[in-house]
């Protein structure tokens, strides 16, 4: 089995919420969606939206970074206050996500690997469970963040798997 390829749903499943999550915080009178509050009870520097999504992306491209054994890249300047360069750095982590996936070989996937996340915080992880982290740990997020705006008055995109038209199927117009 080519491990790549048990990734290829989950990259389409996320690929399609970025999308559809784009173009809501892109569309016209939503200057202020990436500021909409994480909650009162929020620690640490994840305070909006526009920061959660920032961290989404982070993760996401910190985590290859380390995969690959490259050294660690930082965000642009205020990204989490901008869509567009947010999301374009949303789209530089991808592409890296997907080029470590398609370069590596069947025989890498299985090998744990020991990874310091923080200072002083290390994991042991093979890279298919990292990678299949990264692609959860973006699905959770993303839920949270349609929590946030449901509860800030500003509903977000239906973006559930079921009315999606990944992996097929999709809604019914009648």
């Amino acid at each position: 089995m080519d491990p790549g390829a048990s990734f290829d749903e989950l990259i389409e499943i996320t690929n399609y919420e970025r999308g559809e999550w784009l173009a809501w915080f892109s569309a016209p009178g939503a200057g202020a969606r990436l500021s909409i509050s994480t909650g009162p009870h929020t620690t640490g520097s994840i305070r909006t939206v526009g920061a959660l999504i920032l961290h989404i992306f982070i993760a996401e491209k910190h985590h290859v970074d380390r995969l690959a054994r490259r050294p660690l890249t930082d965000p642009p300047p205020g990204a989490a206050t901008d869509v567009d360069a947010l999301f374009d750095f949303g789209l530089h982590s991808r592409r890296a996500l997907v080029a470590y996936v398609e370069g590596e070989p069947e025989s890498g996937w299985d090998g744990p690997l020991e990874f310091e996340l923080f200072p002083g915080r290390r994991v042991s992880a093979t890279p298919r469970k990292f990678v299949t982290h990264i692609l959860l740990h973006e699905i959770r997020h993303w839920a949270q963040i349609a929590t946030m705006g449901r509860v800030a008055g500003h509903p977000g995109p239906a973006t559930d798997l079921i009315f999606s038209p990944v992996m097929g199927g999709g809604p019914i117009r009648e």
